[in-house]
């Protein structure tokens, strides 16, 4: 795998691009233009353009490091273009999980249009590695995602499963996941506005998967119903949900599985190891199989 091309079209910090492992390529042109060619100048981030901010840190850190080395004509030209256009939050990115490309149009901003819904976060790429190493457990499966945000998960899942149902309450979520199953020729899915604090109708389901929703404590109990409801009214399909949680506050994380154990839900933790480009080993993410 290429990793100098996988990182570039997913990190939203030029600064923490791995210069130093690239500080031979300024010396030589050749070298220069093939980097760019795997980085900025690649077919796929120019269809799909990370947002103009990160370009233009990342094409002005490129001049700065090469010091005394004359940058290629290719970066100056690039930089001079994205600088005429107009400064955005939102743009694109493109993750690999194996051989499976998923492309996101998101914000990186941590809050955008009052949710957080629009930028993908921690357990969703934990949720999505683990998905693309056991897919076989969603092989020709009816899958649901619960707040599905940027549907990282789901757009994942959908390759190998036989139908992806995308919910969310956000419309503005759901705006911006209907464009990103449009941008990956999703044909087998759905999309659902699913408030958990109103009635839950009878969705035909195996699977449900989750990530990133336990964080505000007031949710909870509406969300675990959520999950009791569905798992109920599939259990001739011996439904299951896989969920997972970046633990930020220990308290929020207890008062989940106290809920769980209220609605008499049954959960065990997953405890494959989970790797990824996309994953610095120390986050606390507990992912969770949750069934009757």
């Amino acid at each position: 795998m290429d990793y100098d091309r996988v990182r570039y079209l997913y990190l939203s910090n030029a600064v923490v691009f791995p210069w130093h492992e690239v500080e031979d390529t300024f010396k030589s042109p050749a070298a220069q233009l093939d980097l760019f060619q795997r980085t900025a100048g690649d077919p796929v981030s120019v269809s799909y353009p990370p947002p103009s901010e990160y370009l233009i840190k990342f094409l002005k850190t490129w001049i700065k490091k090469c010091g005394d080395f004359p940058v290629i004509d290719e970066v100056y030209e690039y930089l001079g273009d994205v600088m005429t256009k107009q400064s955005s939050d939102h743009g694109y990115r493109i993750y690999y999980f194996d051989d499976r490309k998923v492309i996101l149009k998101e914000t990186y901003a941590m809050c955008s249009k009052g949710t957080t819904g629009l930028r993908t976060w921690q357990a969703a790429l934990y949720l999505t590695s683990w998905i693309s190493s056991n897919s076989d457990i969603f092989h020709d499966k009816r899958v649901l995602e619960l707040g599905c945000g940027t549907g990282l998960a789901g757009c994942l899942a959908s390759k190998v499963c036989d139908h992806m149902t995308f919910s969310d309450y956000h419309s503005d979520v759901l705006g911006c996941v209907k464009h990103n199953v449009e941008v990956n020729s999703i044909t087998n899915c759905s999309l659902i506005a699913l408030d958990w604090r109103s009635a839950i109708p009878e969705i035909d389901i195996d699977i449900i998967i989750a990530a990133d929703v336990v964080f505000d404590p007031n949710l909870l109990p509406h969300l675990v119903t959520t999950i009791m409801k569905l798992l109920q009214c599939n259990s001739k399909n011996n439904a299951v949900c896989y969920i997972c949680v970046t633990v930020r506050n220990t308290s929020t994380y207890e008062e989940f599985e106290k809920e769980l154990k209220l609605c008499n839900l049954s959960f065990t933790p997953v405890t494959d190891v989970v790797t990824s480009v996309y994953l610095t080993g120390k986050e606390d993410i507990k992912l969770l199989k949750v069934f009757y």
